[in-house]
């Protein structure tokens, strides 16, 4: 039976990084995530950022031998884009745009009933073409290269059954 699942990053509305997303469910073990998140407010130096990625995510859910509910690994691929901006009394080379395409593997464990969904999940993965460039007028001068990508994801999901 197919399922579509409607879900939310609970803790990361709290964060200034929503997550939405939705789940389709092909069998009972398999299936794909496509959602969208943000980053919002400042950062630790307090510059304000905004940015926004998209995820796309194979998962398999198994249970353990103990039978307790489910857990899920997968692949995912996650493009994104940042933008940090300088403050107001700073020169404008400050200011830098962060954009490339993240894959990695994805874990966690999924609690289900019959309509709503509590699922924990994290991933580490490998950005390529990763890049910081300056930021309004990007320039092919890069002032930095960052290749590690992490998520962490608390979603509320809302099932619906296809028949």
């Amino acid at each position: 039976m197919a399922q579509v699942e409607l879900k939310a990053n609970v803790l990361g509305a709290f964060l200034d990084r929503p997550y939405f997303g939705v789940e389709y469910s092909f069998t009972e073990d398999l299936s794909l995530e496509l959602g969208v998140g943000g980053i919002f407010g400042k950062t630790i130096n307090g510059r304000p950022q905004s940015g926004t990625n998209l995820l796309l995510a194979g998962k398999y859910y198994f249970n353990t031998r103990w039978g307790i509910d489910r857990y899920v690994i997968g692949f995912y691929l996650r493009p994104q884009m940042l933008i940090i901006k300088n403050y107001e009394e700073d020169n404008f080379d400050n200011a830098n745009r962060k954009s490339g395409l993240a894959t990695g593997l994805i874990i966690g464990r999924k609690w289900a009933g019959e309509r709503v969904s509590f699922e924990v999940n994290m991933g580490l993965g490998k950005l390529f073409g990763d890049k910081v460039y300056l930021y309004p007028n990007p320039t092919n001068i890069v002032i930095g290269d960052i290749d590690t990508d992490v998520i962490f994801n608390i979603n509320v999901g809302y099932r619906f059954s296809e028949n």
